[in-house]
């Protein structure tokens, strides 16, 4: 790094490393960002505003190729008085090279904040990815389950539709339908899942392929017009 510029990377590093070790502030005047600079600079350099927008890289013996690794050459100044210690130094830097350099820091920046958000956003598909097989898991044990709460015979087309039968929801409602006799839709849903610690979308899935034609419930409505569900007759026969 010593010997050759700063690029957009080791600005950033170069950037941190002054910030830990002096203070997110200017060197000079000790002004923070969203601090007002040096009046008096403010008109010589002819800025366009008076408060510090953000803090450049400043190399302390005026010379932009001495970049060692320990950053001794290194601190963090206000434009204005970036500006003023250059010009003080003899140094042959613009107004425009200054932008440039800020703007290089800023468009890094903007960067490492887009990529930190794609990460977050990927976690959390990550996440309800396993969330989602979770629920497969606890939803398709082995089909010992069906065959102990409700006999069906042998290679019969509908034992795909009864698959939600094998989870720890599908007990709970077999052994309530089984005592019951019936049950409101909507309790089946949320109380199910409230006790099985199900996800109500899912166990809403599984209800709606157990009262497909293949499957083993029906739905009827009651005198108040609640929706209530059943085992279908040939499965009521079997249940009793």
């Amino acid at each position: 790094m010593n010997g050759r510029r700063l690029d957009g990377k080791t600005q950033i590093t170069a950037y941190q490393l002054c910030k830990y070790r002096d203070g997110e502030r200017c060197a000079i005047c000790g002004g923070h960002i969203g601090d007002q600079m040096p009046a008096k600079l403010i008109r010589k350099w002819k800025l366009m505003t008076n408060k510090i927008e953000s803090l450049e890289i400043d190399h302390i013996d005026g010379n932009p190729l001495n970049n060692p690794p320990d950053g001794t050459n290194w601190r963090l100044l206000c434009k204005a008085d970036n500006l003023e210690a250059w010009y003080a130094g003899g140094g042959v830097v613009s107004v425009c090279e200054s932008e440039r350099e800020r703007d290089v820091v800023g468009k890094q920046t903007k960067a490492s904040i887009k990529k930190g958000k794609g990460m977050r956003r990927q976690v959390k598909v990550e996440a309800e990815w396993e969330e989602m097989k979770r629920e497969k898991r606890e939803l398709c044990p082995a089909t010992s389950v069906v065959k102990q709460q409700v006999s069906y015979r042998e290679g019969e087309s509908t034992m795909q539709a009864n698959a939600f039968l094998q989870s720890a929801w599908g007990k709970w409602l077999v052994n309530q339908l089984n005592e019951r006799g019936f049950m409101s839709r909507k309790e089946a849903k949320f109380s199910g899942a409230y006790i099985t610690g199900g996800s109500p979308i899912t166990i809403e899935r599984y209800l709606d392929t157990a009262l497909s034609p293949a499957g083993p419930i029906e739905k009827f409505t009651d005198d108040a017009g609640e929706v209530l569900i059943r085992w279908k007759a040939r499965f009521r026969e079997v249940a009793e």
